[in-house]
C-alpha cells in the first residue's frame, strides 16, 4: 500500500464517505449513544485524485461465536458482519456487476482483456477508509507511542526497563490491548508491555463462546498478498487487485503496528506495501 496519496484527497475520501453514510436511511443505523466501526471502498483516479467513486460502505462489528457457526448449516449465515469484511463483500459485488457491464462494453472502470478476462482500467485505484484500526495486531501497540518518533521510544522504552533508576522516575508504558485470540497457544497477559504476543494469527475478539473468524488485522494481510477480488473474481480477472492506500480517520493509530499487522508479519517478499 502506498502513502503518496495527497493529503488533502484523503480528507475529501473521508468526508465523501460520512456524506454518503449521514444520507442513508436511519434503520439499521447506530442510535447516538452506540458505537460502531464504518468502512469503505472507494475508487480514486490516479491523475485526478478528486475525482472518486464510492463502491461500498459498510458499518458493523459483530461475529458470530464459533458454537452457533458449528450449528449451522454451510452457507446459510454470515458470520462475519465487521465493516472491513461487509465493504469488501460489497467489493467483490461491485466487481461481478461491473463485469458484466464490460461483457456488454458500457463499463467504464472494467476492461475485457484476451477474450475472457476482466481487469480493472488504468488509471483508478483502490482505497479503503476506515474509522478505526482493523481488530486484531493492528491494536497492539505501546499506548501514546504516536506521540513520540522512534528515538524517543527508544529512550522511553529503555528506562522502562532499566533497573538502574528509581521506581519513581521509570516511565510506565503499556500495550493497548485487543480482546482478540491467539489460533495457536496463548498470550502472556503480563504486565505491562508484556501484555500480548505480537504478529499472532487471532480471531475475532467477543463475548460468549469463541469465534472462528479471523480478526481484520490477518484477513487484511491475507488481500495484501492475494488480493481483494476472492476465489470466484480470481478465476475471472488477468490480475489480482489489491488496495493502494488505507486512510484511518480515528485518533487511535500507530504506524508500527499497522504496517507489521497489514504486511511486516507477511513472512514473504511478495506481499502488497
Amino acid at each position: 500500500m502506498k502513502s503518496d496519496l495527497d493529503i488533502s484527497v484523503a480528507q475529501l475520501l473521508a468526508e465523501k464517505c460520512f456524506e454518503k453514510f449521514r444520507k442513508l436511511p436511519k434503520q439499521g443505523k447506530p442510535s447516538d449513544n452506540q458505537w460502531t466501526v464504518l468502512s469503505a471502498i472507494v475508487l480514486v483516479k490516479s491523475d485526478q485524485q478528486n475525482k472518486i467513486k464510492i463502491l461500498s460502505l459498510a458499518t458493523g462489528t459483530k461475529c458470530l461465536d464459533g458454537s452457533t457457526r458449528l450449528k449451522s448449516n454451510p452457507g446459510t449465515l454470515l458470520h462475519d458482519s465487521h465493516a472491513e469484511v461487509v465493504a469488501r463483500r460489497g467489493f467483490i459485488l461491485w466487481l461481478l456487476e461491473e463485469m458484466v457491464l464490460a461483457r456488454s462494453g458500457v463499463s467504464q472502470y472494467m476492461s475485457v482483456v484476451g477474450g475472457h478476462k476482466y481487469e480493472l482500467v488504468d488509471g483508478w485505484e483502490i482505497v479503503m477508509v476506515s474509522t478505526h484500526p482493523p481488530c486484531g495486531d493492528a491494536t497492539i501497540y505501546v499506548r501514546n507511542s504516536e506521540k513520540c518518533d522512534d528515538s524517543v521510544k527508544d529512550v522511553i522504552e529503555k528506562a522502562f526497563v532499566s533497573e538502574g533508576e528509581p521506581a519513581a522516575k521509570k516511565v510506565k508504558l503499556d500495550l493497548n490491548r485487543t480482546g482478540a485470540k491467539p489460533v495457536t497457544g496463548c498470550d502472556p497477559l503480563s504486565s505491562g508491555l508484556e501484555y500480548h504476543k505480537v504478529g499472532e494469527v487471532r480471531t475475532k475478539p467477543g463475548r460468549g463462546d469463541r469465534t472462528l473468524s479471523l480478526s481484520c488485522s490477518d484477513k487484511m494481510i491475507k488481500w495484501n498478498m492475494v488480493g481483494l477480488q476472492g476465489a470466484l473474481c480470481s478465476a475471472l480477472l488477468a490480475k489480482p487487485l489489491y488496495l493502494h492506500s488505507f486512510i484511518l480517520t480515528g485518533q487511535m493509530f500507530d504506524r508500527t503496528a499497522m504496517e507489521r499487522a497489514l504486511y511486516g508479519r507477511a513472512g514473504v517478499t511478495e506481499v502488497n506495501r
